[in-house]
């Protein structure tokens, strides 16, 4: 419909989601998904003086945004980082936040926080069944946040690790 269409621009940046209540009293979020954003907002709103006003006022956050908050090694983490989660699956969407790089398969399932030296992650994981064997994911669930583990990555040499990690997470979402 018109309404799911709404999202398919590739400068604005809004999420729409479906949201069913039964009568069992539970309700259920589906987050709808941009088919192709190709079009410029820009391009149909025309001359519309309220349109263009909001459209000044809203903030993309692109990759190089995040990529700008670190030194050098620590961009050279992140893009590898990057590259290998999305390597876990073809489903995976990726996107941002002003605050943090978000990894998305029916859920978020993961979120990066990208700092000057470091990398903070969180995951979205099945507490019962986690493996952490070097215990470097602390328990976050009493924030009450979507996501339940934490940790910093400072070093590639980490990298076989956390993305082990990081599947787990991933595995979660199937």
């Amino acid at each position: 419909s018109y309404q799911t269409e709404a999202i398919n621009f590739k400068d604005l940046p809004i999420e729409l989601w479906e949201v069913k209540r039964y009568n069992n009293e539970t309700i259920n979020y589906n987050k709808i998904l941009a088919t192709g954003a190709r079009e410029s907002f820009k391009m149909i709103s025309g001359k519309d003086n309220a349109i263009e006003k909001i459209t000044k006022e809203i903030k993309t956050t692109s990759l190089e945004d995040h990529r700008n908050k670190a030194e050098e090694k620590c961009k050279a983490l992140l893009d590898e980082l990057k590259n290998r989660i999305l390597e876990l699956g073809d489903d995976i969407i990726e996107g941002y936040t002003p605050g943090y790089i978000k990894f998305v398969v029916k859920t978020v399932f993961m979120n990066i926080h990208v700092h000057k030296k470091n990398l903070t992650i969180h995951l979205r994981v099945n507490n019962n069944s986690f493996i952490d064997r070097k215990k470097i994911a602390k328990d976050i669930t009493a924030r009450k946040w979507n996501v339940n583990r934490e940790f910093k990555i400072e070093n590639i040499e980490e990298m076989n690790y956390v993305i082990s990690l990081i599947k787990q997470a991933y595995d979660f979402q199937h």
